[in-house]
């Protein structure tokens, strides 16, 4: 009887356990991952010589989506982002995507700033299926060698092949210069992949490049470079680089008794370049994602004047993109419906009208490049100054 009894007892057992088991699972299995917040990742330079285009993206980054977790987030949970510094280096980008793919579960990563970091980035995101919405340039970003699309890679800004050639298209046209001397970055994919676009369209139009000097990444004097380009006597001077850099080659170029213009493309819009290049990069023209002057950004510029005490113009057009490629994202989740990351790139290829900071954005799906918007701007009287809109 006592046998008889110990085995009814283990039976009630069992099918209990069944029972919760079967339940549990199913609740498991009936919504996967739609519970707890949406994971969204960041990778960018928040320390080194970028840090102020990275900070400024963070920051951005943050103040948005305290705002729509506020109003009640996104598919009714909030959003959760995860930032990493990159220091603006290949190795530190992929290790930072693989943390938030494999530890924090993110359904989508925002960055990086360059084109070199991207396409290291590209790979990981690839084979783990996580959309990548980048700020790089340079075609290998979302052009793999054999010519097909990145399928999980989507570029928020002008390609290298559009900033390079508007430019030069512009100073042959418009200003009538002939012959160009270009000196670029070696190392940098982005300052490589505009000079090549600068110099295949200016040399389509029937203009001539005199003379193409390289410096080597982190140097300082460029008097050498210089003074071939000078000894080749151009009309204008190309310089696609950073902010340190353009100040730096502008003054050592004045020194050397060189007069003619330089020509540039966005990395110029911040205003440190207006501070350390001074009166050497009066009567420059660069391409620019933006006019920081557009009255269409004021609001966004007092939010983050209020929030952080700094002016956003000030680290140039990379919070504006950030601000853009929030906006396409939390569009793709809505109308994606859920977290699921393919869901999400789906979406994201089909991206149509989001009002970005100035104007709207839509994706093409066949390129994964926006249809956006360029313009010429100028340096006069210190200032950044319009000229116009591409």
């Amino acid at each position: 009887m006592k046998k008889r009894t110990n085995l009814i007892i283990a039976c009630m057992v069992l099918v209990v356990c069944i029972v919760f088991y079967g339940c549990s699972n199913e609740t498991t299995d009936k919504n996967p991952g739609e519970e707890g917040p949406i994971k969204i990742g960041y990778v960018g330079p928040l320390t080194g010589d970028s840090a102020p285009w990275g900070i400024a993206q963070q920051n951005v980054l943050k103040m948005l989506s305290e705002e729509l977790n506020a109003e009640g987030g996104v598919l009714g949970r909030k959003l959760e982002f995860f930032y990493y510094d990159n220091r603006s280096d290949n190795l530190e980008t992929v290790n930072a995507a693989k943390r938030l793919i494999q530890q924090d579960k993110v359904c989508a990563i925002i960055g990086t700033e360059s084109s070199g970091t991207s396409v290291a980035m590209t790979n990981v995101c690839e084979e783990n299926k996580i959309p990548q919405l980048s700020f790089g340039t340079n075609q290998n970003v979302i052009i793999k060698d054999d010519g097909t699309v990145r399928p999980y890679t989507f570029r928020m800004l002008l390609t290298s092949e559009q900033l390079g050639g508007i430019i030069a298209t512009y100073a042959y046209n418009e200003l009538n210069t002939k012959t160009v001397g270009t000196l670029y970055e070696l190392g940098s994919d982005y300052s490589i992949g505009v000079k090549e676009a600068f110099e295949a369209k200016f040399i389509e139009l029937g203009g001539t490049i005199k003379t193409s000097e390289a410096y080597k990444t982190g140097e300082v004097d460029f008097r050498a470079q210089l003074s071939k380009i000078k000894e080749s006597n151009p009309e204008a001077i190309f310089l696609p680089a950073l902010y340190k850099q353009i100040g730096l080659a502008a003054n050592q170029a004045r020194q050397l008794g060189i007069e003619c213009r330089f020509l540039g493309t966005d990395s110029w819009a911040m205003v440190d370049v207006l501070t350390l290049g001074g009166d050497s990069i009066e009567d420059s023209y660069f391409t620019s994602v933006l006019d920081l002057d557009d009255p269409l950004l004021d609001g966004l510029k007092e939010k983050y004047l209020e929030k952080y005490n700094e002016h956003l113009e000030d680290m140039a057009y990379d919070g504006f993109a950030a601000h853009d490629a929030f906006k396409v994202l939390v569009d793709a989740i809505n109308r994606a419906g859920n977290s699921d990351p393919i869901a999400i790139r789906d979406a994201l290829e089909h991206t149509k009208d989001v009002e970005g900071c100035a104007f709207n954005i839509s994706i093409d799906p066949e390129t994964h490049n926006p249809d956006t918007q360029a313009y010429i701007m100028k340096v006069e009287d210190g200032k950044f100054k319009f000229v116009i809109k591409y």
